[in-house]
Parts: structure tokens; C-alpha cells; sequence
């Protein structure tokens, strides 16, 4: 989401889909909470410490290129869902709130149970931040070189059914 200074990296993330979060053909596909670890030290030392708490809202997909027809990769490609987000810092590190699309592709059903599923989610978008932007001020804060960002994600989960997913 942000730079490699400022990479979040996933502990754990609920999903909820559509029959629990909107009845009926509303908007709203998913609703996925999370728990980060804020600037993990991945590529970077860690500079801000604290865990994030995260929140998605994935959007039915935009279809309107696709026939019921196409085939699978077809498919997938050309019917993203809109995603809205916010990642909140707990100790008063950089925030952020984010809006893109969202591919999802499933990797394997019926893996346990009936209905269980194997999936991966690659997104694309902006993100706004309210660290600190440019060089000098507080050395426990991530320098930014803007406060928008490109928002790129990917992730890998497991749905326990259609409903209930990790």
C-alpha cells in the first residue's frame, strides 16, 4: 500500500461476504476486516511502530465488458471490483484510505468441505496518507515523498464457505 519504508504486511483478515453484509442485490459484495502489522520490517528497518486496523468494501464486479459466455481468464481480467479501504494506525503512526480495483481469482473449490475455496486477489489504485511529507521534522515518522500514493495489494485466502473466509 505504501512504500517499502511503510509496507503492511497481513496477520489477519475476516471476510464477510455479501448475504452478511447487504441483503439483496445491493452494492456491496464483501466486507473484509484486518489486523496489520504497521511498517513490518520487510525491505526497510522499521521506523513506526503499531498495528493497524483495516477495513475493505469490495463492490459487486463491473461486468460490463464480459458475457456470461467469456472464458475464465476473460473473465477475471475484465471484471475487477471496485474496492474502498482504510488502513488506521493504532499508536499514532501514518494512516491511510485507499480506492481501486480488485481481481479475484479462484484457485481451487471444494478443497475440505463442499464449498470451501482457495483464492488470490490482486488490486491496483490510490491511496491519500497522513504521515509526514518531505525531508526534515520527526526521525520516528516514514518520509513520504507525497501524500498521494499509488495502492497496490495482493493477497491469498481461504473461504470456509460462502459466507466466511480467512
Amino acid at each position: 500500500m505504501l512504500p517499502a519504508g511503510a509496507m503492511l504486511m497481513a496477520v489477519l483478515t475476516v471476510v464477510v461476504s455479501e448475504s452478511y453484509a447487504m441483503a439483496g442485490d445491493g452494492w456491496v459484495d464483501e466486507v473484509r476486516l484486518g489486523i496489520l502489522d504497521h511498517s513490518a520490517a520487510f525491505l526497510n528497518d522499521t521506523v513506526e511502530h503499531g498495528v493497524d486496523i483495516n477495513g475493505e468494501v469490495l463492490f459487486h464486479p463491473i461486468d460490463w465488458f464480459t458475457a456470461d459466455s467469456s472464458s475464465g481468464w476473460a473473465k477475471v481480467l475484465l471484471t475487477p471490483r471496485p474496492t474502498v479501504g482504510a488502513s488506521i494506525n493504532t499508536s499514532g503512526g501514518t494512516s491511510a484510505e485507499y480506492l481501486g480495483l480488485t481481481w479475484t481469482v479462484t484457485y481451487a473449490r471444494d478443497l475440505f468441505t463442499q464449498d470451501d475455496t482457495l483464492f488470490g486477489d490482486f488490486g491496483f489504485g490510490g491511496a491519500i496518507q497522513d504521515g509526514r511529507v518531505g525531508a526534515g521534522g520527526d526521525p520516528d515518522q516514514i518520509e513520504f515523498g507525497s501524500r498521494g500514493l499509488f495502492h497496490l495489494s495482493a493477497e491469498v485466502g481461504y473461504r470456509f464457505d460462502s459466507h466466511i473466509g480467512l
